[in-house]
């Protein structure tokens, strides 16, 4: 089975089931692009009124997704969530 299947297996993201909200964390960092757009295209087509939320490094995240929030530094703590659009 492969990695991808076996993780998405293991959080209950199972045939039949749609969840509200998918967080994915680094979830293709193991994979080459080409299996990224692929996993991305099966999901918005599946699971078309879930809500992904993908935590990541890579830039080719942003293509998939409509929005995006980048953690910055702001001055009075941490760091702070930015709409990035």
């Amino acid at each position: 089975m492969p990695i991808l299947a076996r993780t998405f297996g293991r959080s209950g993201l199972l045939p039949g089931h749609k969840p509200d909200w998918l967080f994915l964390d680094e979830a293709t960092s193991a994979v080459d692009e080409a299996t990224e757009a692929r996993l991305y295209r099966l999901l918005g087509e599946r699971l078309a009124a879930t809500t992904v939320v993908s935590v990541g490094h890579r830039a080719t995240l942003r293509r998939f997704h409509a929005r995006r929030l980048a953690v910055q530094p702001n001055g009075r703590g941490p760091a702070a969530v930015v709409d990035g659009g």
